[in-house]
């Protein structure tokens, strides 16, 4: 009547179940915090980072107009014109992310004693433009075309550059195979290869080992979610070699850039090698590259704008 067969019974240890539950519950646990930090890293990075504010200009001894730029696509920019001299160069100023116009007040001021016609502008989802996806610089094309559309009416027979910085950088290259000849020259300071490459320096200088590869992990998740145009897309390496052949090209770098490592900027410079110089400002990390150094800044900088040449019959238009 017994039903012990002769085998012993085969039993869990004690207290295994339990922790299987607690590895599993802590898994789960994990990963909701893993998804929901980075799906916030993911969300500030693509977003505009400050509510829109009032911009103070340089204190230049120079005539400044107040100006208010509409994009095709229906956003409004906040810029400052500044008259130059007759027969030199027009320049427009595109600061990097998380910046503004106000933050290039040094550079404007350079350009505007040396005579240049300065527009300066704060991209969309920064300063006091309207906009709230930053794309790091692929939808602020279009804040660059309207720029130059505004230059190029003004003064249809000068010389007219771009001198980006970071993002800045970005949006023109963007912008570059629109534009065509109507821009003779780009100053492209810190341009960073790919949105990818970008992402993941930045990751890498905040971050320690492993933890920046899962943060990696999840803005490669979320991307698409918060990002209409394919990361793939937003790379200026794959847009740069459209600068017309015509252009005065300048790719500036910092060698102690954390963000930009020379490598990364030297992929960017390849593509327009033959037509372009390469400038290094030693001891420059990813900030403002004319405070690092001042005078190879300055000299670079004149070398540059007296390199423009003006621009073809075809777009001045024929004389009344």
């Amino acid at each position: 009547m017994g039903t012990d067969s002769g085998h012993p019974r085969t039993q869990s240890p004690p207290g295994q179940p339990r922790w299987r539950r607690r590895l599993l519950l802590a898994a789960v646990v994990l990963t909701i915090v893993w998804a929901a930090s980075t799906w916030a890293v993911a969300w500030r990075l693509t977003r505009r980072p400050r509510p829109v504010r009032v911009e103070s200009p340089p204190a230049l001894d120079a005539a400044r107009e107040d100006l208010v730029l509409r994009t095709r696509d229906g956003e409004t920019l906040g810029a400052w014109w500044y008259e130059g001299r007759p027969g030199r160069p027009c320049v427009l100023v595109l600061h990097g992310i998380n910046a503004d116009r106000e933050s290039n007040g040094p550079l404007i001021e350079r350009l505007v004693r040396r005579g240049c016609t300065t527009l300066a502008i704060s991209l969309r989802a920064h300063g006091d433009s309207t906009g709230r996806l930053n794309d790091i610089g692929w939808s602020a094309r279009q804040d660059v075309i309207a720029a130059v559309d505004l230059l190029r009416e003004r003064h249809p027979d000068r010389p007219l550059a771009i001198v980006g910085r970071s993002m800045g950088s970005a949006a023109s290259i963007f912008a570059a195979g629109e534009l065509s000849d109507r821009v003779q020259g780009y100053w492209l300071e810190q341009p960073y290869p790919t949105l990818d490459s970008a992402v993941w320096r930045r990751l890498q200088s905040h971050l320690p080992p492993v933890f920046d590869a899962t943060a990696y992990a999840g803005m490669r998740l979320w991307a698409p979610m918060l990002i209409e145009t394919p990361i793939s897309t937003i790379a200026p390496v794959d847009h740069i070699a459209k600068i017309p052949s015509s252009c005065s090209i300048r790719v500036i770098c910092g060698d102690c850039d954390a963000h930009l490592p020379l490598d990364d900027a030297r992929c960017v410079f390849e593509p327009v090698r033959d037509r372009a110089a390469f400038i290094v400002i030693p001891g420059a990390g990813h900030v403002a590259l004319d405070v690092a150094s001042p005078e190879l800044f300055e000299r670079e900088l004149d070398a540059f704008l007296d390199s423009l040449a003006p621009p073809s019959p075809a777009l001045v238009g024929d004389p009344l």
